[in-house]
């Protein structure tokens, strides 16, 4: 996210999808966005406009991570790190040199709305992929199944795996499915 003057700026704010690191794990997917967004912001105009400091949700395993991404791309921006307390509550930061900076009441407020919407923008997109994935399904690739049919047999059989064991009478006898239709959809998963 781009926050500038206290504002957010939503027409700013940048997704991207992890493609180069296999598994889980954080600080090569920091480093990947990091090297990605940096990389665009000398071919891109939408990535021109760089940031005076970057907040990392993490703690110096992250700030680490950003700070060799930018090195390597020859860009020297100032990271800092949130420091969580017991109830992992950002409560203070961190600098790439190790400092410990506290917060005030109305930079603590500023980071936590920073760290909120990071989080509101990151679920909404994960829940969207979610969605996609599930609205999306071998069943598409079945001719005569559109989205009405799809969320019956779902709703009859639970998934998609199921549908693919169930024998032809119980396909037939599923809500919107006539026997030429539970035909092709046997054939599907059968041949």
């Amino acid at each position: 996210i781009v926050a500038e003057n206290g504002e957010f700026r939503k027409s700013e704010y940048r997704l991207f999808k992890i493609k180069e690191v296999e598994g889980i794990d954080d600080y090569a997917s920091t480093k990947e966005v990091i090297n990605r967004r940096f990389r665009r912001s000398k071919e891109d105009e939408k990535f021109s406009k760089l940031p005076d400091v970057i907040l990392a949700d993490g703690g110096m395993g992250h700030v680490s991570a950003i700070n060799e991404a930018l090195k390597s791309l020859g860009f020297d921006i100032p990271v800092f790190g949130m420091v969580k307390d017991d109830k992992l509550r950002t409560n203070r930061l961190i600098s790439s040199d190790g400092e410990i900076i506290n917060l005030t009441q109305e930079t603590f407020r500023f980071v936590t709305s920073i760290q909120n919407e990071v989080h509101r923008f990151a679920i909404g997109y994960h829940k969207k992929l979610r969605s996609d994935i599930l609205v999306r399904s071998e069943l598409d690739n079945i001719e005569g199944i559109g989205p009405v049919k799809k969320r019956a047999l779902l709703r009859a059989f639970g998934s998609v795996k199921a549908i693919s064991q169930a024998t032809l009478p119980e396909l037939s006898a599923a809500e919107g499915i006539n026997s030429e239709l539970a035909k092709k959809i046997y054939k599907y998963f059968h041949e």
